[in-house]
């Protein structure tokens, strides 16, 4: 078309195009590769950060890579204000059975005490497995449930 109404630019009708095809396949590449126009479910967020326990997801490279608003205030309590990309091994160093069942994939539950305001707490931990269908592992899921007043009750009770 151009070629036609416009004989001077068809010279430029080549390199163009290959500039415009190399510009767009980098574009969808980025786009891909870092998932910009991702579609996150409101639902899933508001589920997710509105969960009572805290939940912390950690990748089969051993990196923290999501947590919800109360795991995220039970590390930042402990001096942990971003732990996004943080090893678990540096982030759990102070419970070793907790690191030990996050980094070897295995499914248990263990029980943490931490100390806050010269308060202690009581936690148990769950942790989950997360694998693909082929059995690959893909991480670990830690479930933080707070049973700091259930220990307290069972105390009164067997005083």
């Amino acid at each position: 078309m151009i070629r036609f109404s416009n004989p001077q630019w068809s010279h430029w009708i080549g390199p163009f195009s290959t500039f415009c095809g190399l510009t767009g396949t980098l574009a969808l590449l980025i786009i891909l590769k870092y998932r910009i126009f991702a579609i996150v479910p409101i639902a899933k967020n508001i589920v997710f950060d509105n969960f009572q326990e805290g939940m912390l997801i950690v990748n089969a490279s051993g990196q923290v890579v999501e947590s919800n608003e109360k795991a995220s205030q039970f590390f930042s309590e402990l001096g942990y204000e971003d732990m996004y990309g943080t090893p678990i091994s540096v982030l759990l160093e102070r419970w070793p059975a907790w690191n030990r069942l996050s980094q070897s994939f295995e499914q248990g539950s263990v029980e943490i005490e931490t100390y806050s305001d010269s308060r202690k707490k009581i936690y148990r931990v769950n942790v989950y497995p997360l694998r693909t269908e082929r059995k690959q592992k893909q991480g670990s899921v830690s479930l933080i449930f707070d049973i700091t007043e259930q220990q307290s009750q069972l105390e009164k009770i067997a005083q």
